[in-house]
């Protein structure tokens, strides 16, 4: 499920070949992450606005902005 405007919306399950890409993904943007000052997280709660929050498979994001329990739409830099 997914939270989307205040309201539980369901989502298809992910299967294997959605995995092992979510992790190949994770495995080339995380040196560069890295390297540039940034976290990357998995399946991270993206603030969009007041009521609306997304769950993006892979989020590259302010270090900073990873300290609360959400990370704020303007800390993120790359959002899949």
């Amino acid at each position: 499920v997914e939270l989307v405007d205040g309201e539980i919306v369901e989502m298809p399950p992910e299967g294997w070949t959605h995995s092992v890409h979510n992790l190949q993904t994770a495995s080339v943007l995380l040196p560069l992450a890295r390297a540039a000052g940034l976290e990357i997280g998995s399946n991270t709660a993206v603030r969009l606005n007041g009521k609306r929050v997304v769950g993006p498979d892979t989020v590259v994001f302010d270090r900073a902005a990873g300290e609360g329990t959400m990370v704020d739409a303007a800390q993120v830099r790359l959002a899949i």
